[in-house]
């Protein structure tokens, strides 16, 4: 098999015990390529900056650009079969909702048996949606979500090239980029929370049977910014409301005409969304306290009472 090229703007994803690599764009920057299984009759345009997420067998691609065309097209991997094939886009009496527009940098947010799209733009500008398109992959059909503003601050304004992470409760979106045709871009160091859509079971009065209710999606801002105003970083949040983030595209000194000179960054910090667990605040303050805990072996730090759960990270110190 041919060896994997460097390339920058190349995707990654686990689906099932199998780590999948699928697009990205190498030397010459406008040459894409594309992650092709056995089977060859289906496979999507070499792209790069699309966004993709996986269930259990099938790994979902929508969007990216050529270098030269935006799609809005979704392909699906098969990690059984190792072929590509071409999603088709379903229209039923329920669902009526075209496609979303073309687009690349967007970020998918998975949620059980589909994902939500959210940002994304052309080579000129970002698109600015109200409401938060979803694709479901039982029913191949695209839908659109309402979504309640931040009682404050709204929605976010237009970005792409943002990040986006998400435990079991709610989603985080960070950064980016804003453009238009008419401004010049800036970079964004906010950051929102996204309390996706789901469903809520209703008791009657009489007690008997539980009604489902849908919940729509919600925007709330939070009093917390990013290091810098970053592009192109990557997020991950943790169940104990920790955001991480690493590395992106940073505006730095600044020229006459306004604009902005640029630089790759490899920061890595982390910056709490909510209230975290007692249990971590006191675990936190103790290492602060008493830094040279996390040089302890194990079994110390286990004689200690110190419980497993912090146990995991303190073997890369013993």
């Amino acid at each position: 098999r041919e060896c994997v090229r460097a390339c920058v703007c190349t995707y990654v994803c686990a689906c099932v015990r199998v780590c999948v690599r699928a697009g990205g764009c190498a030397r010459p920057y406008n040459v894409c390529m594309v992650c092709a299984g056995l089977s060859l009759d289906s496979t999507p345009l070499p792209s790069q900056s699309m966004a993709f997420d996986a269930d259990e067998r099938e790994l979902y691609v929508f969007g990216g650009t050529t270098g030269f065309v935006f799609t809005n097209d979704v392909s699906s991997y098969n990690m059984d079969d190792l072929c590509w094939s071409a999603v088709k886009h379903e229209q039923n009496s329920t669902s009526v909702v075209e496609s979303p527009p073309p687009r690349y940098i967007h970020r998918v947010i998975p949620c059980q048996d589909c994902f939500f799209l959210f940002g994304g733009g052309t080579l000129k500008s970002a698109l600015d949606e109200e409401d938060i398109y979803r694709f479901s992959y039982t029913t191949h059909t695209w839908s659109k979500h309402a979504c309640i503003p931040d009682p404050v601050c709204g929605r976010p304004t237009a970005r792409r090239a943002h990040a986006v992470a998400y435990n079991s409760r709610y989603s985080i979106i960070c950064g980016g980029e804003f453009i238009a045709e008419d401004t010049p871009a800036s970079y964004k160091d906010d950051v929102w929370r996204l309390d996706l859509p789901v469903t809520a079971f209703e008791t009657l009065d009489d007690c008997s049977y539980r009604v489902p209710r849908p919940l729509p999606a919600r925007w709330s801002k939070l009093p917390v910014t990013l290091k810098h105003p970053t592009q192109f970083h990557t997020a991950v949040l943790s169940e104990s409301n920790c955001l991480c983030i690493f590395g992106g595209r940073v505006e730095v000194g600044s020229r006459e005409d306004g604009t902005f000179d640029l630089k790759r960054v490899n920061d890595c910090y982390h910056i709490y969304v909510d209230v975290p667990p007692l249990q971590e605040m006191a675990w936190r303050c103790l290492n602060s306290s008493f830094p040279w805990l996390k040089h302890l072996p194990v079994d110390e730090l286990r004689a200690l009472g110190v419980p497993r759960l912090f146990l995991a990270g303190a073997t890369r110190f013993s």
